[in-house]
């Protein structure tokens, strides 16, 4: 049994599986599940160059974590940015707002 919990990661909206799934499931304080097949994969794959090695390896990790349901993902959200027409404001990609950026026209 493992304990039932709420967890957010942002990883600053980086969309790549190296910006999460190490955070909860490669052995550190937050893994509760503790699974060495699932580190070892996600630990060949976060170190690797070849595409072909990273994918591979986060797959049978991903894989692994959804038949054994050690996460079940049960929302998402977006964020919403509202501004003046005499504010010069860049979105980004990442969803992070660079506010000191900005200025006033």
């Amino acid at each position: 049994k493992v304990p039932m919990s709420f967890q957010a990661w942002g990883s600053f909206s980086i969309l790549d599986t190296s910006a999460s799934a190490g955070t909860w499931f490669k052995g550190n304080p937050d893994d509760n599940i503790k699974d060495p097949q699932v580190q070892g994969w996600l630990q060949t794959a976060d170190n690797a160059l070849d595409p072909q090695v990273r994918k591979d390896n986060y797959r049978k990790a991903l894989q692994r974590i959804s038949e054994q349901a050690y996460w079940a993902p049960l929302f998402n959200y977006s964020m919403n940015y509202a501004y003046v027409s005499d504010l010069n404001f860049k979105p980004y990609p990442d969803e992070l707002p660079r506010f000191v950026l900005s200025s006033w026209k």
